[in-house]
């Protein structure tokens, strides 16, 4: 038996490690990796599963004379970027896509059965829309109707339920705080002037106008700050990111006060928080006519005893249709700025789409000097946003350059 004990022990290795290769279909050890959905985890080719072998051939005609026309490297390139983007939010599966030779593109999608829908899709014509990006819409808040609010008031914001009832809140605890030396006298007396002169009452507390809502008033003002939250989340922070030709405002809530005095003022998602385990909404309230916080007094003066709200959405963007398509550019290709020699995307329309952009940006330019908001016209290909510039002067000629930030390089040009 001993001089098999080895060959024993090696068959047994064998067999756990073939069973665990076939148990964990993802692995993942230093430089190697593997994963997929199917058997060891393997992806299979058109040879093992099946799929569709396409392979389409460039035409390109002169855009002057209607003569055919040589593709070029970055033509092919661009197209097989626009395939593959199609193809992989279409849920057909993973697209294996090459170039062949100089006009040729080879398209492999393993798996897919549906070969009349995946011609179909990668067959139809690119649909690129021109739409005008307004910013800082209003929209009433009809959602939230007067009998969904039960009270508005003004006051400290009240205290977490859960802390009340003795669940472990962030206080330090009697034996931690003994251990800390107390803050210095001239810091006691800095911190009371700063609350005797600012007015706070409740321990300090700064005023909140507090809103009671039903519990149907409560959902749709939770939807309503979810929205107002989001909007914020897809706002660039990071200064390195920041491209002005993209920039639109995040969405916000402006407040009508109906009360003792009438106010109206506008408010972020960061200004407005639930009392959690209710129904009630704090608000900060806006600064006073010098600028500085509202005390207590001046807050509940303002607002008074049975004030009425209404809510006002002021939406980061809306999308509105032009009729600009496509089909009323002549063509766009990349360059340079004359001046800065920085990239730039060019544009050059036919004749009506001369006129439709044309009144547009008169229209974008007249309303950014009557209001000081500048509209911006969101370029959009296949449902996907690619651009978003701003309108600086009126452009009538037909022909408009697109220029960016630090991010806008030429290969984003090129895309």
């Amino acid at each position: 038996m001993g001089r098999y004990g080895r060959t024993v022990i090696l068959i047994a290795v064998i067999v756990i490690i073939a069973g665990l290769a076939l148990g964990f279909q993802r692995i993942s050890l230093a430089n190697f990796e593997r994963g997929g959905d199917t058997p060891l985890g393997l992806s299979l080719g058109l040879d093992l599963q099946g799929g569709i072998h396409l392979v389409y051939q460039a035409n390109l005609a002169d855009p002057d004379t209607g003569e055919p026309a040589e593709v070029s490297e970055e033509q092919m390139a661009a197209l097989q970027r626009a395939i593959e983007r199609r193809v992989n939010s279409s849920g057909l599966g993973e697209p294996i896509i090459q170039i062949l030779g100089e006009d040729r593109l080879l398209i492999q999608l393993p798996g897919v059965r549906d070969r009349d829908r995946a011609v179909s899709l990668i067959g139809e014509t690119a649909r690129l829309e021109f739409k005008r990006r307004e910013l800082s819409v209003a929209r009433d808040v009809t959602e939230i109707t007067q009998e969904d609010i039960l009270s508005a008031s003004v006051g400290p914001l009240p205290a977490d339920p859960a802390a009340e009832e003795g669940e472990p809140s962030a206080a330090p605890s009697p034996e931690a705080a003994a251990t800390q030396p107390p803050p210095p006298p001239e810091v006691l007396a800095e911190l009371q002037r700063v609350i005797d002169e600012q007015g706070l009452a409740e321990d300090g507390a700064p005023p909140k106008l507090l809103i009671e809502f039903t519990d149907a008033g409560a959902d749709s003002m939770q939807a309503l700050l979810s929205r107002l939250q989001q909007s914020f989340q897809s706002f660039p922070t990071d200064g390195s990111l920041i491209d002005a030709i993209r920039l639109t405002p995040p969405s916000s809530l402006d407040v009508t006060v109906e009360g003792a005095e009438y106010q109206r003022f506008t408010v972020s998602a960061f200004a407005i928080e639930r009392v959690p385990d209710t129904n009630i909404f704090a608000i900060d309230p806006p600064p006073n006519a010098d600028s500085e916080p509202q005390t207590m007094e001046e807050a509940r003066s303002r607002v008074g005893d049975d004030p009425t709200i209404f809510f006002t959405e002021i939406q980061g963007y809306v999308d509105e249709d032009t009729g600009l398509t496509g089909d009323d550019l002549a063509r766009a290709f990349p360059g340079q700025h004359a001046t800065s020699q920085l990239p730039i995307v060019n544009l050059e329309f036919d004749d009506n789409g001369t006129r439709v952009f044309g009144e547009l940006t008169i229209d974008i330019v007249r309303k950014a000097e009557e209001t000081g908001i500048r509209d911006q016209i969101a370029i959009i290909l296949d449902g996907q946003e690619l651009i978003s510039p701003q309108v600086n002067t009126p452009i009538t000629a037909g022909t408009a350059i697109i220029e960016g930030g630090a991010d806008f390089t030429i290969e984003r040009v090129h895309d």
